[in-house]
């Protein structure tokens, strides 16, 4: 997998918090990657009903001109570290879907942003806003949970191997092959887990269900290995690099993050419904919330967003778009 464009959003370039840059500046820079700063910017206010169109048209300008003034600062930090950096601001809104539609512009390889809650609380909780943009994000997204740099330990890739061997590509797969190349860029190793419910067998009345016993149970843990091995091989992942746990994700996965000291952990989306788009569940968010490390998101193979590449446009210049020379 390679990774040669990278968008990282910039929620408020009045203060971007050293962290993010230096994250950003670090995966560009070992992948040999080019990076685009991108904010969107809306205030209803200044479009509000009644204000006169010249009146609107110069604010926007303004308010679009000030965001890019502050972005290319921050690219020219970059660009002093021979980092290929370049801006893009944009009118418009809601913020997530302005986010997915530039990613539908400038098709990265990897979008990378902060969540957007401010809270200094570990872990942190992700907004709506953040799983909208989880969800929605065709590309691959990073989601930047901790201020901690990091250090070359470990990338953690959640599988969950279907019983059914498939023919193609798989979510797993895809998983894998985000996990090297971000190992790559943080010099860090890959490891790879899978959470295994317990067996659920019926009960003597058949009413509710119970835990199998404990021979059937070390049966049901030793093929789920099996299924992991067989994908974690071909990229060289064995022994204790592979850890298959008995337990629910929610637990299990962030038990082996904190073991294995994770910078990131790399996961997919759960379900892929055509009218809805992907639906992340709630076993999936409470496994983002609790992860103390940052989180690498990836869609299945052929995933399309449902997002609009058009906004709605809010006055004449809702287009609005300033750009940083090459």
């Amino acid at each position: 997998m390679s990774w040669r464009k990278i968008l990282l959003n910039v929620t408020d370039p009045q203060t971007i918090e050293p962290h993010v840059l230096a994250k950003a500046a670090q995966f560009a820079r070992a992948l040999d990657a080019e990076l685009e700063l991108f904010h969107s910017v809306f205030d209803p206010n200044t479009v509000r009903a009644g204000r006169l169109k010249r009146i609107v048209e110069a604010d926007v300008s303004a308010r679009v001109k000030d965001a890019r003034r502050r972005l290319e600062r921050a690219a020219d930090f970059l660009r002093d570290q021979s980092i290929r950096a370049q801006t893009t601001v944009r009118w418009d809104y809601p913020a997530h879907e302005a986010v997915v539609r530039q990613t539908l512009r400038y098709r990265p390889d990897l979008l990378i942003t902060a969540s957007s809650r401010t809270t200094r609380a570990v872990p942190i909780t992700l907004t709506y806003s953040d799983f909208r943009l989880l969800q929605t994000c065709p590309c691959p997204v990073l989601m930047l949970k901790t201020a901690r740099p990091y250090q070359g330990s470990v990338v953690l890739a959640a599988l969950d191997p279907p019983e059914v061997p498939a023919e193609s590509p798989t979510l797993d797969e895809t998983i894998l092959d985000a996990a090297k190349t971000v190992a790559l860029a943080i010099k860090a190793t890959v490891h790879a887990c899978h959470a295994v419910p317990a067996l659920l067998v019926p009960a003597a009345d058949k009413a509710a269900v119970v835990a199998a016993d404990p021979k059937r149970q070390t049966a049901h843990l030793d093929a789920a290995l099996r299924r992991v091995r067989a994908i974690t091989g071909p990229y060289a992942l064995w022994g204790q690099r592979v850890h298959v746990m008995q337990g629910i994700a929610e637990t299990s996965v962030v038990s082996c993050a904190k073991e294995t000291r994770a910078d990131i952990v790399v996961m997919g989306t759960v379900s892929l419904v055509p009218s809805k788009g992907i639906l992340l569940g709630r076993t999936a968010e409470r496994l983002l919330n609790a992860l103390d490390s940052d989180v690498l998101l990836v869609k299945p193979p052929g995933y399309r967003s449902p997002v609009a590449r058009q906004s709605i446009p809010s006055t004449p210049i809702a287009a609005a778009r300033s750009r940083a020379p090459r």
